[in-house]
């Protein structure tokens, strides 16, 4: 029969040489077999506990079941400190007995089922005690160097008092294990009665008092070097410096606390000892923290403008934003006399090179706080954000607090690149670990695992950035406040070239002085030609291709010419890489300009259909996703609901085959807003009839022929814009959209604003 209160349980196991743990006493020891240092690490993962087995035959490498004692000690890993050679030294306190039920040495780590021996209730009163109380006494007698460090409380449990004597006094592995297999009380009492009767006899046959006092000084020299460390002259003040440096620094009690326990450990300590260096290095990390420094805000608005417009070119509703964002954090800073700001935490989401991570060291600027840059791309370990915990090895804190130690004030700007980047996997999950950092109601006790105590990050102003919205975790996006950033037009970018570009490409490359220009004609046919992107990056690269160009050329040619043309650029930067061909020319039917968004802005999407005999097949090409293929089957559908109008007989498709290709068939392409485009090719493609080559299109369509609103309409109608497109198609819905448009390219397109497809296929067919 089971006995229902028997706990067993399955850990990480290290056979263990010449020494036996008992629960409640503290030891160190070594850790060099690679199985034990694997076990080792496994024990740490899954929370610092490890069972401690003795080895019958201390010779033994690789141990079995039969070579380890039955009955051993369930072990908290206090301390890990690495050694040369791939050993470690291990500081453990006993936990409670185990009895070994099974020994699971497979592969690298070893681990073992055992049984957890609940400590039995301490008998009554007898002669036995009284006669232990005075084997104890005698024994500290003759090891006085001991009393310092076995403290016996009169209210101590008698097991546990046993314990505690038997984990100090010398003696045999064996007999010291013999008292570790006794679980109930007068069987321990009476095995370690014996061991104690048998050193008072020992110390008395030997009647040598010389011996005894060298033995003696020895003893409490080595455990005074261990147990207590001899200060070296000077190292007292030293400590003193560290008490009073914390007492200074303004932490608060809980850390205070922690810290100067702390330096009580390190005076215990020998101070060429590896623990020694952990204990420093840990109080060295409180003490560098900002606890109370905060560097002056700067809330001028107007001057704040200012720095915004000076490093930013475009970006007008961005920067009203942000100016509205730093008036309200004005507003609370008056209103609040000192205390944490607690304004919204702002997400600057746009594709690469628009300028997210410009405009927070320009906030950063305006406000007259250090930047920090925390990028989270590819991040998959929780401790980049909380740190790791003490015991393991090579432990640091978290990139949160190493940043805000390098800023040195407790209110930087700290900028948290690219979130939606982040990943998770068996090391956990650093967006759940960020969700505590950007909580202004858990922020204010935030607990990195390397300091164990709380730090209050309410005052840090953070801003985030992001390429996609939809990849930031659910719950980081519902604490963020998002404004998006979309793509350049050709005249912002053209005059962020002129203006910051350029000037700062001259003086990197050290030609400044040398007259050169880039006319504007020159600029736009880099940006149309030779860049193909929603920012500024790759043009910035291109110019800095041509002034290396011209450097060389102003060493050789004579005369040097400075000014850069647009005929000069083949010359220059060879031949164009990108000939978008503006819209227009001689229409064909099954052909179809639709607009799509994509991670570095808008861009124009053709698709083609083609009508071929066959049995009714639709064939789809170009790498298209499930929700584009969804989308043309849904067209087709659509076409056949409605061939009676179209002027298609009913059984058109009984002898034809469709074909629908979207060019660039080595690029993935998703989403439901081509819809109404896949549906157009179709109806062109069936009727003959070709569609207008000057319209584009976008919008998803349903099978009762209803137009939807789609996402990204800026981003398409700046792609409309560029390639020369003045007519678009899109959903009545999206309206609300149009006034995000600059104002240049509202007025050069005819937009038409549709809620059905019926709408949709006058204004696209060529009218004959």
């Amino acid at each position: 029969m089971t006995n229902p209160l028997r706990k067993t349980i399955t850990l990480p196991a290290i056979p263990i040489r010449d020494m036996v743990l008992f629960p409640g006493a503290r030891v160190p020891f070594m850790v060099g077999r690679r199985a034990s240092v694997k076990t080792l690490e496994l024990g740490i993962k899954v929370g610092d506990h490890l069972l401690l087995l003795t080895q019958r035959n201390p010779k033994e490498d690789q141990p079995k079941q039969e070579s380890i004692h039955a009955v051993g000690t369930l072990a908290l890993v206090e301390s890990l400190i690495p050694l040369p050679r791939d050993y470690y030294k291990v500081g453990v306190k006993g936990v409670a007995r185990v009895r070994l039920e099974r020994y699971l040495d497979e592969g690298d780590v070893v681990q073992a089922e055992v049984e957890i021996l609940a400590e039995p209730a301490a008998p009554g009163e007898s002669a036995l005690q009284e006669a232990f109380g005075s084997a104890v006494e005698g024994f500290l007698q003759r090891n006085p160097e001991l009393a310092r460090t076995l403290s016996l409380d009169p209210s101590l449990p008698l097991g546990q008092a046993v314990d505690a004597v038997a984990a100090v006094m010398p003696g045999d592995v064996r007999e010291k294990q013999a008292v570790l297999d006794q679980l109930e009380i007068e069987p321990r009492l009476h095995t370690l009665l014996k061991l104690l009767e048998a050193d008072a006899a020992s110390h008395q046959a030997e009647g040598r008092e010389d011996a005894q006092n060298l033995e003696k000084d020895h003893k409490a020299f080595v455990l005074g070097e261990k147990m207590r460390g001899v200060l070296p002259e000077g190292r007292k003040d030293e400590l003193a410096q560290l008490r009073e440096r914390i007492l200074k620094a303004g932490m608060g009690e809980e850390a205070e606390g922690k810290a100067l326990e702390e330096v009580d450990r390190l005076e215990g300590m020998p101070p060429q000892s590896a623990e020694a260096t952990v204990s420093r290095t840990y109080i060295d990390w409180l003490l560098a923290l900002p606890w109370t420094k905060l560097a002056e805000d700067h809330l001028d608005l107007e001057e704040a403008e200012r720095i915004l417009d000076e490093d930013h070119a475009g970006l007008e509703k961005v920067k009203a934003r942000i100016l509205e964002y730093l008036a309200v954090m004005r507003r609370l800073r008056d209103q609040a006399a000192g205390a944490p700001l607690r304004g919204p935490i702002l997400c600057l989401v746009g594709p690469p090179g628009v300028g997210k991570t410009s405009l927070a060291r320009s906030i950063a600027r305006a406000l007259n706080r250090p930047f920090l840059r925390f990028s989270l791309g590819g991040v998959r370990d929780e401790a980049e954000i909380r740190g790791h915990r003490r015991t393991y090895i090579g432990s640091m804190p978290g990139r949160i607090i190493s940043l805000l130690k390098k800023g040195g004030v407790r209110n930087p700007l700290m900028l948290l690149d690219e979130i939606d980047k982040m990943g998770s996997d068996w090391r956990g999950d650093p967006s759940s670990a960020l969700l505590e950092v950007l909580d202004p109601e858990q922020n204010q006790t935030f607990q990195d695992h390397y300091l164990d105590v709380g730090f209050d990050l309410s005052q840090v102003l953070f801003l985030t950035t992001a390429n996609v919205r939809h990849q930031i975790p659910q719950p980081l996006d519902d604490r963020l406040e998002v404004i998006e950033l979309s793509s350049y037009t050709l005249g912002e970018k053209r005059a962020i070239a002129q203006a910051h570009l350029v000037p700062k490409a001259l003086d990197r490359h050290g030609m400044t002085g040398l007259g050169i220009v880039f006319e504007d004609r020159a600029l736009e046919w880099i940006i149309q030609a030779y860049t193909k992107e929603a920012g500024v990056r790759q043009l910035e690269r291109e110019i800095s291709a041509v002034l290396r160009k011209l450097a060389r050329l102003s060493l050789q040619a004579d005369p040097f010419d400075p000014v850069v043309t647009a005929e000069r650029l083949p010359r220059l930067l060879g031949p164009e890489r990108f000939l978008e061909s503006p819209l227009g020319g001689q229409p064909a039917p099954g052909v179809v300009n639709g607009l799509a968004w994509t991670p570095t802005g808008g861009d124009l999407l053709t698709i083609e259909a083609a009508r071929l005999p066959g049995k009714g097949v639709l064939k789809l090409t170009g790498k298209l996703g499930e929700v584009m293929q969804e989308s043309a089957n849904l067209a087709l559908s659509f076409v056949r609901m409605r061939a009676d109008s179209l002027g298609l007989a009913p059984d058109f498709l009984e002898k034809t085959d469709l074909h629908v290709h979207l060019p660039e068939g080595a690029i993935p392409k998703d989403g439901p807003s081509a819809g109404i485009t896949l549906a157009m090719a179709l109806i062109s493609a069936l009727t003959g009839t070709p569609v207008r080559a000057d319209v584009a299109m976008t919008g998803e369509l349903t099978l009762r022929g209803m137009v939807l609103p789609i996402g990204g309409l800026k981003e398409k109608l700046l792609a409309a814009h560029r390639m020369g497109c003045r007519t678009v198609i899109i959903p009545a819905d999206n309206a609300r959209h149009l006034e995000e448009l600059p104002e240049e390219v509202r007025r050069d397109l005819t937009v038409h604003l549709v809620k059905t497809m019926d709408e949709v296929i006058p204004l696209a067919l060529v009218r004959t």
